[in-house]
């Protein structure tokens, strides 16, 4: 998935309130097969990012250019994001 690609869902997910911040979030909706795209931000440790990419549910990943504090300004967080889940419509 291309960057301007995520950046469009990521907005329209926002705009929709369908949107899911947090690791523990993030793994659980994809156990749940609830989400269509996931993205992670460069400096999401590598355990992390090998969880999500070897749980079901099949969601697409993206993986942001820059680190998790680049990540939550994109994502309008006043805090560090590293992980976030788009849901399915």
């Amino acid at each position: 998935m291309e960057q301007k690609e995520f950046m469009k869902l990521l907005t329209k997910a926002m705009a929709d309130r369908k949107i899911v911040i947090g690791t523990d979030r993030v793994l659980k909706g994809l156990k749940g097969a609830k989400l269509s795209v996931v993205g992670h931000a460069s400096n999401t440790p590598e355990k992390v990012v090998s969880q999500m990419e070897a749980g079901p549910g099949g969601a697409k990943m993206f993986s942001f250019p820059g680190n998790n504090v680049e990540f939550g300004e994109i994502c309008k967080r006043p805090h560090r994001v590293s992980v976030v889940g788009i849901l399915k419509e």
